[in-house]
């Protein structure tokens, strides 16, 4: 179980992290995430702000997991558990989560990006770790307010 999760841990690893940044002029995008042009980054008003307010994509400093990012990555080996049901039938896969990384560190809107369609309990567990690093984030920031931010990230369930 050891080995298992060391190869969980390792793959994960592998995969990319996709904290979304765009480069240049931007228009609204399909998500409701609100993107705005980098030389209007540091205009932001008060109620964009707010906690209900759309989350940025662009930011000047991106949303971190306290401790880095081999900390985030210790954390999700050390806590996931592959499900039964997929390890007997040698499911493997990826779930790509989307979430939002508040203003005070909590995680909110967990969802999969992707769904795993054999083994939808990996999606689950996927989501149920991810829940566990709520308030263990340290925000994105426009200038040098806190603001919501959108965050991806792909969970990796291998057998070895």
């Amino acid at each position: 179980m050891k080995t298992l999760r060391l190869l969980i841990l390792f793959l994960f690893t592998l995969g990319h992290l996709s904290a979304q940044s765009i480069e240049g002029n931007t228009t609204q995008s399909k998500d409701s995430t609100s993107v705005m042009p980098k030389a209007e980054a540091h205009q932001v008003n008060a109620a964009e702000m707010k906690a209900d307010a759309k989350p940025f994509v662009i930011l000047e400093k991106t949303a971190e997991f306290k401790g880095g990012m081999n900390k985030l990555y210790s954390f999700i080996g050390n806590q996931v558990q592959y499900p039964i049901r997929c390890m007997e039938a040698n499911i493997e896969g990826v779930v790509i989560l989307e979430f939002v990384v508040e203003t005070d560190g909590s995680i909110s809107n967990v969802r999969p990006r992707t769904k795993h369609k054999s083994c939808p309990e990996m999606d689950a567990e996927a989501i149920r770790v991810i829940k566990m690093t709520s308030r263990k984030w340290t925000p994105g920031s426009i200038g040098d307010r806190p603001v919501r931010s959108q965050y991806r990230l792909p969970v990796r369930f291998n057998i070895g």
